[in-house]
């Protein structure tokens, strides 16, 4: 199957379970728009299979004094494991910073950068 027949499928799903007219079936009011649509497509996976469970803002790692970084998404996936999403339009010093620290205080959870590029989600591990 295509991308594009992929992605056609998917919104037809979406719909049919009610995330329509902008709508989210996964996202919550705190989300921007790229989070949302991102939830809808951790929604999608979730009900595929390919993970488990997923939830946003769940948890808040300290980095330093007073310093803290709260993850976009923590997602468990089909093993049990846990990954860290951060989603990502465009980044800013200190994001990047914190994402530096957060690998090296915390390498058992592996952090995942989500970008939407070229109507595709494109995900680097850090």
């Amino acid at each position: 199957m295509r991308p594009e027949e992929i992605r056609d499928s998917q919104k037809k799903i979406l719909e049919s379970l009610g995330a329509a007219k902008g709508k989210s079936l996964a996202g919550d009011e705190r989300m921007n728009k790229t989070e949302t649509a991102y939830a809808d497509h951790l929604h999608m996976r979730r009900l595929t299979g390919e993970i488990q469970w997923f939830a946003f803002e769940a948890v808040k790692f300290r980095l330093a004094t007073k310093c803290f970084y709260t993850p976009d998404f923590l997602v468990m996936l089909p093993d049990n494991s846990l990954q860290i999403h951060e989603v990502k339009g465009w980044m800013q010093d200190d994001a990047a910073v914190k994402l530096r620290m957060f690998v090296e205080l915390y390498p058992m959870f592996p952090l995942k950068i989500v970008r939407w590029k070229k109507k595709q989600w494109e995900i680097e591990e850090r």
